[in-house]
């Protein structure tokens, strides 16, 4: 893992989902502006732990898979 392949996904799943960096953060709890969503998409910033799962939870996809490019299988 490094930190330009979280910048990476993190614009990938954000582009897939259809929404802009202000939508994403909006959707975060608490909000984040957009200008730091894009440092995180431009590996200019680094997301910690806490806000690799917000990130997630806004974009709809895996914690797991945002910080490290894989998926959980839960048995199901």
């Amino acid at each position: 893992m490094t930190k330009a392949e979280i910048a990476q996904r993190i614009r990938s799943a954000r582009l897939r989902a259809g929404l802009s960096q202000h939508e994403v953060g909006s959707r975060m709890i608490p909000k984040r502006r957009r200008d730091e969503i894009c440092r995180y998409e431009y590996n200019r910033a680094t997301p910690n732990v806490i806000t690799i799962q917000q990130l997630a939870a806004a974009l709809g996809v895996s914690p797991c898979w945002l910080a490290f490019g894989c998926e959980v299988d839960h048995g199901k």
